[in-house]
């Protein structure tokens, strides 16, 4: 590695350790506590008509937020969760040293895209660096532009659906107003009529298909037992939690004068026990299926340094913060989700999940086959082994038009959803 680079992580390295030794509470839970609260206010705030400064600001929490809570969880023993309200000094706290671990690991992310030579690092002296990009495209680029398209393809489909449900959105929220209440006259308390929970299971459903990527595996694989769809509905109702709560605490704001505090409220913590003894009577299911689910979809000492290693990392919907007591966050509720879950699933059942991508190709097959429905169109089944030399490799599919004597040879590829991990 070059002198430059070399000097670089020296100095990101030594401004992670000076992170840690800026917190000077008694206990890290109230630090933990106020890292997710940054996350889910800010993310909130500054998602809405962003400007130029305001995009990069988000990209800070986005990118800061992991390697700092990664430092402190550590740490965490877990045991009672308390319930408290950010004052400024903590508040602040959190703020600044989030922007600033998202700083550290831009850089790191540079640093990754030197290595892999598609930026170049100058260093003038110890403590000035300057990245130069060497290329006009990637491929990172190209798989952003394919999700935009699937995305826009999703918003076709269900434009009508999603058309009801705008249309209803204003009426809902105000109606919200007679449901939420202030508890302990800083936080939130609210029990959802039908008709609110009909619409947000709706509203939920859209949110789901248009914004997060289902398609990695069928329906009908099968993770620990349980088949992909069930994961689904799970995160169906996880979406459901995080838009109903947003707007809740958007309602009470707007009752109480804006004089409840946001942050304090958008970040939410429950009984874990009460949790999956309500979600088991929601879909049906034994509270042992419940807890084995819902675990995919939650941040703990198990599985966060497999998590949190990636740059701009998703959150967990849920963080396992107490022994008794979750914590809910708004933005991972409705961030990545799915990415989140499809991540734990490879971690957690690696036999399984490398059966479900073995079983991409023979869908893939079948879809583009499906295309083809002429009689003169052959189709070859069994996949066509070549080998040259010591080297073997197969032909995934083949069509034969025997009118106009045309062959179509088809190797087909899946590759897998990545966001920011060079690695990946």
């Amino acid at each position: 590695m070059k002198a430059g680079e070399d000097k670089l992580k020296e100095i990101l390295e030594k401004e992670i350790k000076r992170i840690r030794t800026s917190y000077v509470g008694e206990d890290v839970i109230f630090g933990l506590i106020e890292i997710i609260r940054s996350i889910d206010y800010h993310s909130f705030m500054l998602g809405h008509n962003l400007n130029e400064g305001d995009a990069v600001l988000l990209e800070k929490y986005k990118f800061g937020w992991s390697l700092m809570f990664k430092i402190f969880y550590e740490e965490l023993v877990p045991d009672d969760v308390p319930l408290f309200s950010s004052n400024k000094e903590s508040y602040e706290w959190a703020d600044s040293a989030i922007q600033h671990c998202g700083s550290i690991q831009l850089c790191n992310q540079l640093l990754d895209y030197v290595k892999a030579d598609l930026m170049k690092l100058q260093s003038d002296n110890p403590k000035s660096f300057t990245f130069t990009n060497l290329t006009k495209y990637s491929l990172e680029v190209f798989e952003k532009i394919s999700l935009g398209y699937y995305y826009s393809i999703m918003d076709r489909i269900l434009e009508e659906k999603s058309k009801r449900i705008i249309e209803k959105l204003p009426s809902i929220r105000k109606g919200l107003q007679q449901i939420v209440k202030l508890m302990y006259e800083e936080f939130i308390a609210y029990q959802a009529t039908d008709e609110v929970d009909k619409f947000y299971g709706e509203f939920a459903y859209l949110y789901l298909m248009t914004s997060q990527t289902i398609d990695e595996f069928s329906e009908s694989d099968t993770f620990g037992d349980y088949m992909y769809k069930e994961y689904l509905d799970v995160a169906e109702y996880i979406c459901r939690q995080g838009i109903m709560h947003r707007d809740c605490c958007m309602a009470l704001a707007e009752k109480t004068s804006h004089k409840v505090y946001l942050r304090n409220v958008l970040t939410y913590g429950f009984s874990i026990q009460s949790f999956i003894s309500s979600l088991s009577e929601y879909l049906g299911w034994e509270e042992d299926k419940v807890k084995k689910i819902v675990s995919c979809f939650t941040l703990n000492k198990e599985n966060y340094l497999h998590h949190l290693s990636y740059p701009k990392a998703s959150a967990a919907p849920y963080f396992a913060l107490g022994k008794d007591t979750w914590v809910r966050s708004t933005f991972g509720c409705l961030d990545r989700p799915v990415f989140f879950l499809n991540r734990e699933l490879k971690r957690k059942y690696p036999k399984d999940y490398f059966n479900a991508v073995n079983n991409r190709e023979l869908r893939f097959k079948e879809q583009l086959y499906s295309l083809f429905n002429q009689d003169r169109i052959e189709k070859i089944q069994q996949n066509i082994d070549i080998k040259i030399g010591d080297k073997t490799t197969d032909i995934d599919a083949v069509l034969y038009d025997k009118e106009r004597n045309i062959l179509g040879l088809f190797q087909l590829k899946w590759q897998d959803t990545f966001y920011t991990s060079m690695r990946e």
